[in-house]
């Protein structure tokens, strides 16, 4: 019987049309209907599945993504397929936590996880399927890595042990590439400032806010290791990148793995507010990152347009990392809006730094490797609002040999790299002027002093 045959209240139906209007507006291929009707008769097996076409619809979303990264095989895929396959998982993840299940939810997880290790992961989905039918135990599981104590003030210590503890229990193919990372430094400032906004709400618990913390941090670096891997870029933290030290399959199975760590944590905390505010933070950045990679080569790009990258790419993580702090922590919504315009800006201005820092040697980074590499950059933006100027910037891009001396001259000579120092500066005054309706003392006076480090730092 052909989809159009089918009564519109049967269970291929509902999930068809469920699959295709997921994909509505997406760059994602069409739901592969052999892999629906499996997990359809999966759910079927296990009872009443009435409701949860969103777990059948994510289950295939996870299968695709797992596929376009080619994780059964070598792992060998695309760029396109690596930033499509991170947005079907992302995609699924926002179907699946629809329900309030952490259990389920670490399921999902887990088959991420062994996926990346290059095991079979469809008993997983499966169980995941049977899970969502059947009554919640209400049982959190622990995820194994015991939390160090936390004491005031030293928190990012306690972050980074609990990190440190978390990656040495994981297959060594990608504990080591990630703890290589972690231990080249970072700021750890989306980490550190979910943290702090859970101090925020009547309901702290310094050791459910490390452990959100460390979600924030094996996501933010996950997603570095996938974005250098499209970006091909040779350095991250002055070191060799995941993908050149160890190979760009490896950086896939790396970046996989660490996506699925962060939900398994998250699920283990079992906030359903916060998992939302974590997810569709994701979910904004892998997108704005599919929005970047299609703008690559552009003649020019205007700041209108970099901001919607921007917003995305980055300001969507530190925005979901202060709401989901102070969500953990059962915060008042006026709390967390602010919090979350306070991260937004935040993250604006943090990338307009950034940008401007490419342009010197303190970055850890190839010097100028926006320019080289065609990313979307504010002092690039400004710069190239001169016709000429832009020639001479495409010219230099283009030649065999890049002389970064001269591109780095040319860009601070229009005063593009001033004018982005102020554009950014604007964005912390926005952020710090959303700190006003929080409560006066020490977390208010933090979170404004990284606003302002945000601007002021130097590398």
């Amino acid at each position: 019987m052909t989809p159009s045959a089918l009564p519109l209240d049967s269970p291929i139906a509902r999930v068809e049309g469920l699959a295709e209007a997921v994909r509505e507006g997406k760059p994602l291929p069409p739901a592969d209907l052999g892999v629906l009707e499996h997990y359809i008769a999966v759910a079927d097996d296990a009872g009443d599945w009435d409701g949860i076409a969103e777990i059948v619809v994510a289950a295939e979303l996870v299968d695709r993504g797992f596929r376009m990264h080619h994780l059964s095989a070598g792992a060998d895929c695309r760029r396109d397929e690596l930033l499509l396959g991170d947005y079907s998982l992302v995609c699924a993840a926002e179907l699946a936590t629809r329900m309030g299940r952490s259990d389920v939810d670490r399921e999902f997880a887990d088959a991420a996880m062994t996926a990346a290790a290059g095991k079979d992961y469809v008993p997983l989905l499966e169980r995941a399927v049977v899970m969502a039918v059947t009554p919640a135990t209400g049982e959190v599981q622990s995820e194994g890595a015991p939390l160090p104590p936390v004491v005031a003030g030293e928190e990012l210590a306690a972050i980074d042990a609990y990190l440190r503890a978390v990656v040495a229990n994981d297959p060594s193919a990608v504990a080591e590439p990630m703890a290589k990372l972690l231990g080249a430094g970072g700021k750890r400032l989306r980490s550190v400032l979910a943290y702090l906004a859970s101090t925020l709400g009547p309901q702290h618990d310094p050791r459910r806010a490390a452990k959100l913390a460390a979600v924030v941090e094996f996501i933010h670096n996950a997603t570095l290791v996938h974005d250098d891997l499209v970006d091909e870029s040779p350095l991250r933290r002055g070191l060799p990148t995941v993908h050149l030290a160890y190979g760009p399959e490896a950086a896939v199975r790396v970046g996989d793995f660490y996506f699925g760590r962060a939900a398994d944590l998250l699920g283990s905390l079992d906030n359903q507010r916060a998992t939302r505010l974590v997810v569709e933070a994701v979910a904004l950045v892998c997108q704005a990152q599919i929005d970047e990679f299609m703008q690559r080569g552009e003649d020019h790009l205007d700041e209108a347009s970099y901001l919607r990258i921007v917003e995305g790419k980055t300001a969507a993580l530190f925005a979901g990392a202060c709401a989901a702090g102070a969500a953990v922590a059962g915060a008042s919504d006026d709390v967390i809006a602010a919090l979350h315009v306070y991260g937004q800006n935040l993250g604006i201005a943090f990338q307009m730094i950034d940008d401007v820092l490419d342009f010197s040697t303190g970055s850890g980074k190839t010097l100028a490797q926006d320019l080289q590499q065609t990313v979307t950059s504010l002092p690039l933006v400004y710069a190239g609002e001169d016709p000429a100027v832009r020639v001479q910037l495409a010219a230099l891009r283009d030649a065999g040999v890049f002389d970064a001396t001269t591109a780095v001259a040319l860009v601070a000579g229009t005063g593009a790299l001033d004018r982005a120092r102020r554009r950014a500066g604007d964005y912390r005054n926005a952020a710090i002027a959303h700190l006003d309706g929080l409560p006066a003392g020490e977390t208010r006076e933090r979170l404004r002093a990284y606003a302002d480090f945000a601007v002021e730092r130097r590398s």
